[in-house]
């Protein structure tokens, strides 16, 4: 394998991919491996971003009172957006469980 080459390899290849890589390698040129890895790697990122944009797009998040004055609600949200969700409803809770209420917040405070 020529010096190109390996220094070609050596710049992109992982455990994943290295076998893969050297199977093809014969007959490729340098560029032509680096093409080939840029290639790749575009594509992947075009896939992250098909995810990403799919999850935005399958979002939603709905609710309304039920009969009892309960709120209900529904949804589909990024897992990142749940985590904030969770958090935010357990830390409601408890400042509920422990008894406060709106009128017990100082008017100019700006943190409950």
């Amino acid at each position: 394998m020529l010096r190109e080459k390996v220094w070609a390899f050596t710049r992109v290849t992982t455990s994943a991919t290295e076998r893969e890589l050297l199977e093809v390698e014969e007959g490729l040129t340098a560029a032509h491996v680096e093409l080939m890895i840029k290639r790749d790697r575009q594509a992947a990122r075009l896939q992250e971003t098909r995810t990403a944009f799919a999850t935005y797009r399958e979002r939603r998040f709905l609710w309304h009172y039920g009969d009892d004055c309960s709120l209900v609600f529904a949804g589909r949200l990024p897992s990142e957006v749940v985590a904030m969700l969770l958090q935010a409803l357990d830390r409601g809770t408890q400042w509920l469980m422990r008894g406060e209420r709106f009128q017990d917040v100082p008017a100019d405070s700006t943190t409950v």
